[in-house]
């Protein structure tokens, strides 16, 4: 059973506007013939209970940018917390003002819900420099994130009649939505002569969904990848150390200017 894990960005419209979109054509892409066995994906992950797909492909794209295992660990930094799911622009924001972790530091596969929404102290330090978001539904916008980047996260409005195919690939068949889920594309090409896009899924076993150009104009809701990445070992969460730090800074400067 896939989680609802995507919600709708309850951002205003003109909020929503001014947010940094890709330039169509930014990079030359080629639509070739796959060969699956050639590519080299993320780790695989597991979201299993809980509904922290976005967060769990924003990890997979740092991965890619990175080659350390990363955390979704900042699901719990989400603006609608303690609601489940979380939209994509927020995911966005929280890996480039939050950043997260390692897995090893802090292990986000295989949570519940409850887990992953406890408030973890974590020295956090990978983060990304920025984001851009392609137009929905344009796949070639996605291949064209993936050639400069590396990665691209993408979500999808579907149900498990359509979503839970064989050999791994959703089809279009027009059925009531029941949940929004949220995957990490991180090749493209052609299967079968068929625009593909292979996306790294928290939530199949086989951690692998291909994408097609019909599946992604029928249900693909938003998309957003990560342009670079930051190691900024910032201590994030300890409020009573950062008080702590503010406090010996006052005292000093008090002592400077001859201040009580």
């Amino acid at each position: 059973m896939i989680q609802n894990g995507v919600i709708k960005d309850p951002r205003p419209i003109k909020k929503q506007a001014v947010d940094f979109k890709h330039t169509a054509g930014s990079v030359a892409i080629t639509w070739q013939e796959l060969d699956l066995t050639k590519i080299q994906l993320s780790s695989q992950r597991f979201q299993n209970g809980s509904y922290s797909c976005i967060f769990q492909s924003c990890a997979s794209a740092l991965e890619k940018l990175t080659g350390k295992v990363c955390s979704a660990t900042p699901y719990f930094w989400r603006k609608n917390y303690p609601d489940q799911g979380a939209f994509l622009q927020d995911g966005g924001d929280i890996f480039y003002n939050r950043y997260t972790t390692t897995e090893a530091i802090s292990p986000s596969q295989n949570q519940t819900e409850a887990q992953m929404n406890q408030l973890k102290p974590l020295t956090t330090f990978l983060g990304i420099t920025g984001y851009r978001q392609p137009a929905i539904k344009d796949i070639d916008q996605i291949a064209e994130s993936i050639q400069a980047y590396g990665q691209c996260n993408v979500t999808y409005d579907s149900n498990s009649l359509e979503y839970i195919q064989l050999n791994n690939t959703p089809k279009y068949l027009g059925n009531a939505i029941t949940f929004g889920h949220c995957i990490c594309g991180q090749a493209y090409g052609l299967i079968n002569g068929v625009k593909t896009i292979v996306c790294r899924d928290s939530c199949m076993n086989s951690g692998i969904t291909l994408i097609t150009e019909d599946f992604h104009k029928n249900r693909n809701t938003g998309a957003l990848y990560f342009m670079g990445s930051k190691d900024v070992s910032v201590l994030q969460d300890n409020l009573q150390q950062q008080v702590s730090i503010l406090q010996k800074l006052i005292a000093l400067w008090k002592q400077v200017l001859g201040l009580k």
